[in-house]
């Protein structure tokens, strides 16, 4: 569903392609990631009769949608690249929110992380940790803009600060929090 960021983008003369993709819900990760990799495949592959530059390609979305942003960024190649990344309130790291730890284990596989992985953390941890875009940072990152909230109840604010940190700390260049 196109909100205020598509309008804006889109009045500033810039093409914008929205992706579904499966939710939690529906499947387990990596489908989601398949998804919008799938998604920038096709928008590459297309580029000519969509009229868009397939070397000037940016992600971006927020909670949910910036994790999957934040995983192109850090994860695409070749033609699931992206050359930007626009994270709000990203959800960066799978096993860093405060509610994981106060939660039985059937409660933690009903939450939005548990559903999304399928598995429980201490069950599989690698794939916890694959799933986390903070494991991915590399100093070849793209430029990366980061959006967090200070009373942001979903997503916690230090998952955008402990981002923006481990790319500046990778020697990512043009990082920027807000």
């Amino acid at each position: 569903r196109p909100g205020v960021l598509f309008s804006l983008l889109v009045e500033a003369g810039l093409a914008v392609a929205t992706v579904d993709y499966r939710l939690s819900r529906e499947a387990a990760w990596p489908a989601q990631y398949e998804d919008v990799a799938e998604a920038l495949r096709f928008l590459r592959a297309h580029a000519d009769l969509l009229r868009v530059d397939p070397a000037r390609v940016a992600a971006a979305g927020d909670s949910a949608g910036g994790h999957l942003a934040a995983m192109l960024a850090l994860r695409g190649t070749g033609p699931t690249a992206v050359q930007a990344a626009a994270l709000l309130y990203a959800v960066t790291d799978l096993r860093d929110f405060d509610v994981s730890a106060t939660l039985s284990p059937e409660e933690l596989l009903a939450s939005p992380e548990g559903l999304l992985m399928g598995v429980l953390p201490d069950d599989d941890p690698d794939r916890w940790t694959d799933a986390s875009p903070i494991s991915h940072v590399h100093a070849d990152a793209p430029p990366t803009l980061l959006i967090t909230g200070d009373t942001d109840l979903v997503v916690p604010a230090r998952q955008s600060v402990r981002m923006h940190e481990a790319l500046v700390a990778a020697g990512a260049g043009d990082v920027v929090l807000d």
